[in-house]
């Protein structure tokens, strides 16, 4: 029996599968420089936004544009301090989509308890107009919109008061998450003085009723 025969078959065997794990390591450092990359690339995603007839909004790379923020504040501000009985808890609740996740269930809790107390009277309801030649400033961190609120009852206005809503956000890639929000009078202040300073995202949700 030629054994050289076979010991050149067994090494010509050996040689084909280094060279075949030579490929699988090859192609697993391809694949992993792959995932890095796309991940580096999402992570610095941006966003553009056209609404119709509206300027461009962008988002993206944890920031955003000072349109995105301005109509994000119109909303957020418009859905929590224009209600009327019937339609406080729908409003609330469609608000919660904007939290994060690690607050939902305060936000939630505290919504509720707003909402209950404002069925209660279903002849009250509420009205805001932004006011002020600046009514927004933010940074990255907050929102604070100056407003003129509006206390009506059976459709007719009571009392206005100026007051501030401090909103807490963050933008983590493309998604806007709002932390906290809460409510100050703003007699007496200045529409550029920091009604909001001191205040911390964490405080929870306290938006007055009044």
């Amino acid at each position: 029996m030629d054994g050289s025969k076979y010991l050149s078959k067994i090494d010509g065997l050996l040689k084909q599968n280094r060279l075949l794990g030579i490929v699988i390591v090859l192609m697993i450092i391809w694949n992993l420089s792959n995932w890095i990359m796309a991940s580096g690339m999402q992570s610095r995603t941006q966003v553009v936004i056209m609404p119709i007839g509206l300027e461009a909004m962008q988002i993206g790379n944890g920031r955003a544009s000072e349109n995105y923020l301005r109509r994000m504040a119109r909303y957020i501000t418009t859905m929590i301090g224009t209600y009327t009985a019937s339609t406080a808890r729908n409003q609330f609740m469609e608000l919660l989509d904007l939290f994060d996740p690690k607050r939902l269930i305060l936000a939630k809790e505290m919504f509720e308890k707003i909402a209950m107390e404002i069925e209660r009277f279903p002849s009250i309801s509420s009205h805001i107009n932004w006011s002020g030649h600046h009514p927004i400033r933010y940074n990255d961190k907050l929102l604070q919109v100056s407003v003129m609120k509006d206390r009506l009852v059976n459709g007719v206005i009571t009392n206005s008061s100026p007051s501030v809503y401090c909103i807490h956000y963050e933008v983590v890639g493309t998604r806007f998450s709002i932390l906290n929000i809460s409510e100050r009078d703003r007699n007496g202040r200045g529409e550029d003085e920091n009604v909001c300073s001191g205040l911390e995202s964490d405080v929870g949700i306290e938006v007055s009723i009044e």
